[in-house]
Formats: structure tokens, sequence, C-alpha cells
């Protein structure tokens, strides 16, 4: 709001807008507790990631129906793939492992490893030769990403801690190990 505005007319108006819609059957928003309900589905294969730190990320992922019935039909079990590459648009992957999910996961938390790279998601069947059902973007992982190995729990710094962090790398490493 810029400052000269009247910002106590603008709160007037507000308000009286509010009064006079008071008695209408029609919010003005939308909520889910109105009813309206977003789809399960956008009935597309696609991967993404949304870095919570450098360290970990949220990937999530959706399959299309026609997706669907290849990967029922070839009773395989589905894994994200994470590709890491050393270099900004190297070919070359210094580095891969898997996480199997099921059918029913939509989401997982990476705990990616240390340094500075490039990473690329895969949601991968795992038949006798792997199909690559859908790809995140390459994204760039920033240097400064500590190395987990040789980080004591009690010396995580304050900030980390309170986002519990410490707790996110005892499950990452109890539940998964990195390929060597």
């Amino acid at each position: 709001m810029p400052e000269d505005s009247d910002r106590a007319g603008v709160i007037a108006e507000l308000l009286d807008i509010m009064t006079k819609t008071a008695g209408e059957s029609e919010p003005l928003v939308q909520t889910a507790a109105d009813g309206f309900e977003l789809p399960q589905t956008y009935n597309e294969t696609r991967v993404d990631v949304v870095f919570g730190n450098p360290s970990w990320g949220y990937v999530y992922w959706d399959i299309s129906e026609a997706d669907m019935s290849f990967i029922c039909a070839a009773r395989a079990p589905l894994a994200l793939r994470v590709m890491l590459f050393d270099s900004v648009g190297s070919p070359l992957k210094a580095d891969s492992f898997a996480l199997p999910v099921s059918l029913r996961d939509r989401a997982q938390y990476v705990l990616f490893p240390a340094g500075e790279k490039d990473v690329r998601i895969d949601l991968l069947l795992e038949t006798k030769t792997p199909k690559v059902l859908a790809s995140s973007p390459v994204l760039h992982l920033p240097h400064g990403v500590p190395d987990f190995k040789t980080v004591a729990l009690d010396d995580i710094p304050p900030l980390l801690a309170l986002s519990s962090y410490k707790d996110l790398l005892k499950e990452q490493y109890a539940k998964r190990r990195e390929s060597s």
C-alpha cells in the first residue's frame, strides 16, 4: 500500500464491503471447508524438487493414468533415482542412488550428499531394463553443503537444530544409504 494513501479510508471501505457481503450465501474466497477440493492427480507424469535448504529437498511427483496402467501391467517396483553431476551441463554422472517408493507415494524427502553438484531426480520403473517415467530439471546444489559423515550430532548449528535437522540426519542414515 503506498505511503501517501488514506489508510483509514481503505480500511473503512473494506469493512463496508464485509458488512454488505456478510448476508450473501457465496463467500468471496472458496476454501477446502467450502467443499472445493484439489484433484488427486493432474494426469501427467512429472517429477519436481523443492529445496528445503542446500542439504535436503522435497521431491514430489504425479503419474498419468496411461503410465499408471503401464506400471500396474509391468508389476515392477518404483524408485526415485538421484543422479549427481560434478559440473553444470556435464553428461557424465558423478554418482547416483535410488530410493524405493510405493505406488501410493507421491512425495519423498531426500538428503543430498556434500559438495557442489548438479542433481536430477528420475522416477524410475525398475524393470529388467529400467524405464525412466519422468525426470526433474537439472538443479544446482550450492557449495557449502556439509559432509554429514563428519558432522557430529552435537555440533549442529542452532538454526539448523530448530529445523529438526538432527532427526532428519538420523532418519536418513537409518533408512537409506548412499551408493559407493
